[in-house]
């Protein structure tokens, strides 16, 4: 964009110099501070070129106001000989170069819009840097939290300092519940759609219902291989068991139909006991494997609710359909 109150001066930047040649297209000119940021709101700029000295709103005015809008948005400041205060100032506003109007010329110009466009590409990659960053912390959060719930589940003895820094809402302890998910079909699944292609169909599966967990309850869903799932959820604080029963229940419903609208599977939920500390998840977590275990009579997409002992005291076995 090139901003001046001058119509020959954004002429020849805009056609006389024939920029379009070396990459660069002056596709949004204003006369004034004020039109330029008009038009910045509908359309921005990667570039912005302006005078200095303009009626009105300066150049000085503006390039603040766009750093406050847009701090990364490379500017070329334009002025006359006469103008170094507002060189000076453009520049302490993070302006990449100045340009003496007097002296426009092609090479001048590229120039500029060169050191502009490094700017940009190092922007660009220092962003790309940050989520590629990002992402590796993510996923080195992931397998920790993994590794730590699978030491849980074997029994195994997991340091506070590691449990609090990978699973933060287990180490207060408190109504810890524990939910085991295993996926529908599983032959008919790897059958039909490969190992690799259920595989990669794993973080989907978490990322969705990690969301979901979230608008209950604290906590956590790692993949134990083979399409089984476990849910951590800590419901600490609340000390009502019709409270503690009802967000299982309706947890358990959300996760179910968030799975199959966005993957289009199914599964058997298991809700097991709850506990006040992660050493008694393990003997959860196998009680939770041998109720599984009676999924066939219950069909697919039901649950099995042993949180209050509905299971093993009265051999009551409860599908999702029957509690809605």
């Amino acid at each position: 964009m090139i901003v001046d109150d001058e119509l020959y001066a954004r002429t020849r930047v805009k056609v006389d110099l024939h920029l379009e040649q070396d990459g660069f297209l002056v596709d949004q000119e204003a006369s004034s501070g004020q039109e330029a940021l008009k038009r910045m709101c509908a359309q921005r700029p990667d570039i912005l070129m302006m005078d200095m000295r303009m009626p009105g709103m300066d150049g000085v005015e503006l390039l603040k106001r766009v750093k406050r809008l847009y701090p990364d948005l490379p500017a070329i400041a334009l002025s006359g000989y006469e103008d170094f205060a507002y060189v000076r100032s453009s520049l302490k506003l993070g302006a990449v170069d100045y340009l003496l109007k007097h002296d426009l010329n092609r090479e001048v110009v590229l120039e500029a819009l060169q050191k502009c466009a490094e700017q940009i590409r190092q922007s660009y990659q220092k962003e790309k840097d940050s989520r590629m960053y990002q992402t590796q912390l993510q996923i080195g959060r992931i397998a920790g939290q993994r590794q730590a719930v699978l030491q849980l589940l074997r029994g195994d003895s997991v340091e506070p300092v590691s449990l609090a820094e990978s699973l933060p809402f287990l180490s207060r302890g408190g109504n810890i519940w524990l939910i085991l998910m295993q996926l529908d079909d599983m032959r008919k699944l790897e059958q039909a759609n490969g190992k690799i292609e259920l595989v990669m169909l794993g973080p989907s599966i978490l990322s969705i219902l990690q969301e979901v967990i979230q608008q209950y309850a604290q906590g956590v869903i790692v993949e134990i291989g083979s399409g089984e799932f476990v849910i951590l959820a800590s419901l600490a604080g609340l000390t009502s068991q019709q409270s503690l029963w009802s967000i299982g229940r309706q947890l358990v419903q959300s996760l179910r139909h968030n799975l199959e609208k966005y993957t289009n599977l199914t599964a058997c939920f298991v809700l097991g006991r709850i506990v006040q500390r992660p050493s008694d998840l393990a003997d959860c977590y196998h009680q939770a494997r041998q109720e599984m275990s009676l999924r066939y009579l219950t069909g697919r997409s039901s649950l099995i609710d042993v949180s209050e002992g509905r299971a093993t005291e009265t051999g009551g076995l409860l599908t999702l359909d029957a509690v809605k």
